[in-house]
């Protein structure tokens, strides 16, 4: 079922007092989903009094490491049905920025013992995905989905008796931080062209409830070692630039992070760097995640990128968005080149 607007959240949760709760986001988690999540987590805790648990069988990555991730219970869901055995049954499944299954950063029988589940996503709705008996919240004018999150929790933390003041400060402290870095990741510490007034005005709620910007903004962001910045300088080295000269491509390798002493992590927020880049109509980064295993981000203000990776099986947003392709690398290159060059001439 779709819901309507934000309030209607708000009275599903309502209803999962003292239930099992758990949250899931995308696979590749990245600051927008995991953070929103970690912030839904303590929502859910403290003002909902749910059960939450993460639920995530990618390892937590070092690059939201200064987020309060290590007073949350994260799980995989491995290790969630040994720890529950018999009981291993979640009242409630909400998943974060993405609304297809496949997508989920955790085996895809998460939902098969979940008895009800909620999504709220920010993405092009891609409905073929949407099942029945599923609510869905989705906005994609939204710049993320922690701004969805801000709505409506911004109204409830007014429930909130228990807490004593020092507590609701570092509760809404470690909200703020998260919404926060939702932000910056999705508009691109707001430069990109989802920055619009309820960013703005957000920033402004999180402020007031303890938020440091230009300390998230440079742990998020900046806090990168000499070899990370070597490994940067290495992918930039591998742009080129196709036929027509208004695509412009280039690559990571594990080869490369391996030699500059990186983890996956590194791969996160890279095209950032390539933001400015005005005189290319579009922009591709592939990225080695295993061997012959891809993830290929697309950049463009000028074309719906959305509908080259709805194409090669994803999805994402007009302006930025992937896909995720097994094979040899040239072969990859040439094929995703060739679609797009035959789509935009």
């Amino acid at each position: 079922m779709l819901l309507k607007n934000e309030k209607e959240i708000d009275e599903i949760l309502k209803k999962y007092r003292n239930k099992k709760t758990g949250i899931v986001t995308h696979v590749t988690p990245d600051g927008d989903g995991l953070a929103s999540a970690i912030a839904l987590y303590f929502s859910l805790k403290i003002i909902y009094n749910a059960i939450p648990l993460i639920i995530m069988d990618t390892e937590y990555p070092s690059f939201l490491d200064f987020l309060n991730y290590k007073n949350c219970e994260i799980t995989s869901y491995e290790s969630f049905c040994k720890s529950y055995k018999d009981n291993a049954k979640l009242d409630l499944l909400i998943v974060i920025d993405c609304h297809e299954e496949e997508r989920a950063d955790t085996n895809i029988k998460m939902f098969d013992i979940s008895k009800n589940v909620l999504v709220i996503d920010h993405h092009e709705p891609k409905t073929e995905y949407f099942k029945e008996h599923y609510n869905y919240f989705i906005d994609s004018d939204a710049a993320c989905t922690g701004i969805i999150l801000h709505r409506f929790l911004k109204n409830t933390f007014k429930r909130e008796k228990k807490l004593s003041k020092t507590a609701k400060e570092l509760f809404l402290k470690d909200y703020a931080e998260c919404i926060y870095t939702s932000i910056i990741n999705d508009t691109g510490n707001f430069v990109n062209s989802n920055t619009d007034l309820e960013v703005f005005k957000t920033t402004l709620d999180l402020m007031e409830m303890g938020l440091e910007p230009s300390k998230i903004t440079n742990l998020f962001l900046y806090r990168k070692s000499i070899d990370y910045y070597k490994f940067i300088g290495e992918t930039l080295s591998t742009i080129e630039l196709n036929q027509y000269k208004n695509i412009a491509y280039y690559k990571s390798t594990l080869k490369m992070l391996k030699d500059n002493n990186q983890t996956l992590d590194s791969y996160s927020k890279m095209m950032r760097w390539t933001t400015g880049a005005y005189d290319v109509d579009i922009q591709i980064l592939f990225q080695e995640y295993e061997n012959n295993l891809w993830i290929i981000s697309f950049r463009s203000l000028k074309y719906d990128v959305s509908k080259i990776a709805t194409h090669f099986g994803c999805g994402g947003h007009k302006s930025a968005s992937g896909c995720k392709l097994k094979g040899i690398f040239n072969d990859i290159k040439n094929n995703v080149i060739s679609y797009i060059e035959s789509q935009i001439k």
